[in-house]
């Protein structure tokens, strides 16, 4: 099985249910890991940094550079002129003051644009033992005399969020479309899933490089069903678009971790290969490679959803991609609609929807209970699939879902624009 090893001292937001993570603390490990020393104080892969040259730099500069710091240069982030620098005596150093120094030298070069370390994301599961929360009051939302849509998937009724975004109103006016697809960066998924399998289009693995996308951890599973599940086919569980498709980016090992590399490629990736939204439930640090990919895909036309963050603090620390000004930052609420006590809010975060205990696909083709703003993003997410569906580009979809949000309690203080609404959303008012 691919995989990378559990990074315990270097998440930077931690794994999930407790299901998700005994299985991967429990899954083997491969010699990549030995030989990629992870340094804690950098969260960062040691001995790897991302440098950008400035345009017209000659070999022979970029080669003096290299000599400098006895680095080797590859292919980093192609779409964005990164390559990646490699330091071989680094690899086994776990202080930050090498690493430093080699930052240091190479953003002095007068040939060099930036250079920044190769950063570790991680998947925005809650795992932290329950504690306080900022609570706020429940919000009765607005009555609307429609015919409801009621899918006959079994597990639907574990799945509150339909109720509390008034979804069954809202696919009464329209599920979605399969020319929609909807880009899930994360760990994988499961290719097989009974409730997945059909809804899948071709996506690609940046951990192992390779076509083969499949999912050794159960995130990207769990977020993938939330986003665009098999709908009506009395089976399992119902996802928020219906008709959209979904594409499997994975960019995150089988213990949850990523490398900023792996990250912006897989975003780019996601944009070039057509994807109208892209589901972000990962976070880490903010830098400029990252900025840059995000920019990128919004550039292309993809709406970004992006998970704000489990610390339960209003810094954005580590609260990146979603703290970018392109993405659109979502908190997480509970079955009452008060905040979840782990989720991150400010505001600076756009946008809150269901992600305490949210019911979702798993692996070994089965169904499980995961919390974080990981399960809150891709309900944003296939409701952005929706609004796509009905000819929107990424800024009116943005707008859309902004705009028609309930404004719960904790609006204007937690996040800027209330609870999502699939109704509002889809019907415009």
């Amino acid at each position: 099985m691919k995989r990378l090893a559990f990074l315990g001292a270097l998440l930077l937001v931690l794994s999930g249910a407790q299901t998700g993570l005994s299985r991967a603390e429990n899954m083997p490990q491969t010699s990549l890991e030995q030989t990629t020393q992870r340094d804690p104080q950098a969260n960062a892969v040691a001995g790897e940094f991302l440098i950008k040259f400035k345009p017209g730099s000659p070999a022979s500069a970029k080669a003096a550079v290299m000599a400098r710091v006895g680095g080797e240069l590859s292919e980093g982030v192609p779409a964005l002129g990164v390559e990646l620098v490699t330091v071989p005596a680094l690899r086994d150093r776990t202080g930050v003051s090498a690493a430093e120094s080699v930052l240091n030298t190479l953003n002095s070069d007068p040939s060099v644009e930036y250079a920044e370390p190769n950063f570790i994301y991680s998947i925005t599961d809650e795992s932290k033992p329950s504690g306080s929360a900022i609570t706020k009051r429940a919000y009765l939302p607005m009555m609307v005399n429609i015919t409801l849509f009621i899918p006959n998937d079994p597990w639907r009724s574990s799945q509150y969020a339909w109720d509390r975004i008034k979804a069954y109103d809202g696919w009464n006016l329209t599920r979605g479309s399969s020319s929609v697809v909807i880009a899930v960066v994360d760990t994988g998924v499961q290719l097989s899933h009974p409730d997945l399998a059909a809804k899948l289009v071709p996506g690609y693995d940046f951990v192992e490089n390779d076509a083969d996308p499949s999912d050794g951890h159960g995130h990207g599973t769990h977020v993938a069903g939330t986003t665009a599940a098999i709908t009506n086919n009395a089976v399992g569980v119902s996802g928020t678009c219906p008709e959209c498709r979904v594409m499997p980016v994975r960019v995150l090992n089988n213990s949850g971790n990523g490398t900023l590399t792996g990250v912006a490629n897989g975003i780019i990736y996601a944009a070039n290969n057509g994807a109208q939204v892209i589901n972000l439930s990962l976070g880490g640090s903010g830098n400029s490679t990252l900025e840059s990919a995000v920019n990128y895909a919004w550039s292309k036309g993809s709406l970004l959803a992006c998970a704000a963050g489990n610390d339960s603090t209003d810094e954005t620390t580590y609260a990146f991609p979603g703290a970018y000004a392109q993405c659109l930052a979502v908190a997480s609420t509970d079955s009452v609609d008060d905040i979840s006590w782990f989720s991150n809010y400010g505001t600076w975060v756009d946008i809150a929807a269901p992600g305490s205990s949210i019911y979702s696909t798993a692996l070994g083709s089965d169904y499980e209970y995961l919390s974080g703003t990981s399960m809150a993003t891709p309900h944003v997410a296939g409701v952005a699939g929706l609004v796509s569906s009905l000819g929107l580009n990424n800024a009116q979809v943005r707008a859309r879902l902004e705009t028609t949000a309930d404004p719960i309690d904790g609006t204007g203080e937690l996040w800027n624009n209330g609870r999502l609404n699939l109704l509002r959303a889809v019907r415009g008012y």
